[in-house]
């Protein structure tokens, strides 16, 4: 088993992707640090490659785990913790998805909130 690996996973039709998430399998604790610095920069380089805007900063994505989705340019970005409580002791997953925003949703949705 891998210490901590990405997978990737794409929903849509034959054309158009319309939700992709990103999951970081941590199997090892003890190396949970530098699998968050790498996944980090993973997804901030995917967020500003398919939704252009998304970096604040210019270099990382702002976001945290289980806060609000970040609307970004009618897309969604979410990051989620999810803990595997029968699984690893302290093992877990870090899922982040890029998706097709409901347009009702995002609209009224302001930026500055969902980023901390």
């Amino acid at each position: 088993m891998l210490p901590c690996n990405i997978a990737y996973y794409l929903e849509g039709e034959e054309f158009v992707v319309t939700k992709l998430k990103l999951v970081l399998n941590v199997n090892a604790p003890n190396e949970a640090d530098r699998a968050y610095k790498h996944f980090l920069e993973v997804i901030s380089a995917l967020a500003n490659a398919a939704t252009p805007g998304a970096l604040r900063n210019g270099n990382v994505l702002e976001i945290r785990a289980d806060d609000a989705p970040l609307f970004v340019n009618g897309y969604a970005l979410v990051l989620r913790r999810i803990e595997w409580p029968n699984g690893i002791p302290g093992g877990h997953e870090l899922a982040f998805t890029i998706e097709v925003a409901d347009v009702a949703v995002s609209a009224k949705d302001d930026r500055s909130e969902a980023v901390k």
